[in-house]
């Protein structure tokens, strides 16, 4: 259910496919209106003249393209959909791999030598992969969120920890020796979840943990919690410890949103500051892709608005080999590809952070290795 690197996995089964791809990005959630009696095909198929449009004169591929499109019509219209997004891609020889989405994506339809990642990339870094541990003193639940898909992988329960009360003065020490037994039984609870924890994130591995429940449960998991798991805590919230999935990967979202947006506007900072002094990273198209054909970034910051063209580089680039002859062939697609493959991250920034980074770097900038 869950995938660790999606990406990973599909570039290198993309290693042993013939060329060229066929990529497609497709709401097609059933609940909305324009999805009714598979509505979503007649944007597929208008996204596919697009393409067609841009190879008219090349009857090979076109003749091919056209081939691989009406399979995955075919795919399409057998599909019943049972997610919001579905995400495809296969070549002549029949090569294919499709998966569906939990969350909406950027629609799009692109034919080219590699599959058309950068919509990927998009969800991906928005939807970061969390573990939840919904936990009181006597019972833990414990969940992973991702894609807008949650499954609950523990529930774990200890003997009745809770504050022990009693009246009259003859039953004080009984009542102490009571609470100290409840005590003890809460913290072994909060430790053997954490231990819980740290085998689901090496299972899993989360990008972030948020812990939930009543006070007294968080703050004794929250002090249990090893350092790796500490150092992903989002955050700690107050939730009922039989909250529905739905509601908890309600609260995920919230969390998230607000997280991202302040992470997001801190990298770009450190990203501008380093740019601007140390050179410690690097603002604008044309250095990007200098420190990017040498290996050196680190992390790709990518303004969600940033669409760049062929003729802004101002400069040969070697190890983009030359410049396509076809104009669909996509930069932002080639630095994205190029970023993986030498084993940097892609970020995405949004909102405050986007506007900044469209203003002072064009768009796109990175943080270097060195």
């Amino acid at each position: 259910m869950f995938e660790k690197n999606l990406s990973k996995t599909i570039r290198e089964q993309a290693e042993h496919w013939d060329k060229p791809v066929l990529s497609m990005y497709l709401n097609v959630d059933p609940s909305q209106e324009v999805n009714l009696n598979q509505g979503y095909l007649a944007r597929y198929r208008a996204a596919v003249r697009d393409v067609e449009g841009r190879l008219v004169h090349e009857k090979g591929l076109l003749e091919q393209l056209r081939k691989v499109a009406s399979s995955v019509e075919k795919r399409l219209t057998d599909y019943e959909p049972d997610a919001k997004a579905v995400v495809l891609f296969e070549t002549p020889k029949g090569n294919a791999w499709m998966h569906g989405l939990h969350v909406s994506v950027r629609e799009c339809v692109e034919w080219a030598d590699a599959p058309a990642l950068e919509p990927l990339a998009e969800v991906l870094d928005e939807h970061e992969r969390y573990g939840v541990a919904l936990v009181d003193r006597g019972r833990a639940r414990i969940f992973v969120a991702h894609l807008g898909e949650i499954e609950e992988i523990a529930d774990l329960a200890t003997s009745d920890v809770s504050h022990i009360k009693t009246t009259g003065i003859d039953h004080r020490w009984s009542e102490g020796n009571f609470q100290r037994r409840a005590d003890e039984h809460a913290t072994r609870h909060a430790r053997n979840t954490a231990r819980k924890l740290a085998e689901a994130d090496r299972e899993y591995g989360f990008d972030r943990l948020l812990v939930a429940g009543p006070p007294d449960g968080r703050e004794l998991l929250c002090a249990a919690l090893p350092p790796p798991l500490r150092r992903k805590l989002a955050g700690s919230v107050a939730m009922s410890v039989i909250s529905t999935p739905h509601q908890i990967l309600a609260k995920v979202d919230e969390v998230h949103a607000e997280l991202e947006r302040k992470e997001e506007i801190g990298l770009v900072e450190r990203m501008m500051a380093g740019a601007a002094g140390d050179g410690a990273a690097v603002a604008g198209l044309q250095p990007t892709v200098r420190a990017l054909g040498e290996g050196r970034i680190r992390e790709l910051v990518v303004s969600g608005n940033f669409h760049p063209h062929w003729d802004e580089l101002s400069e040969p680039a070697p190890w983009l080999h030359e410049r396509p002859n076809d104009a669909s062939d996509d930069l932002l697609e080639r630095l994205i590809n190029q970023t993986s493959r030498t084993g940097g991250r892609i970020e995405f920034v949004w909102g405050p952070a986007a506007e900044r980074l469209d203003k002072e770097a064009g768009g796109v900038g990175a943080i270097l290795r060195y």
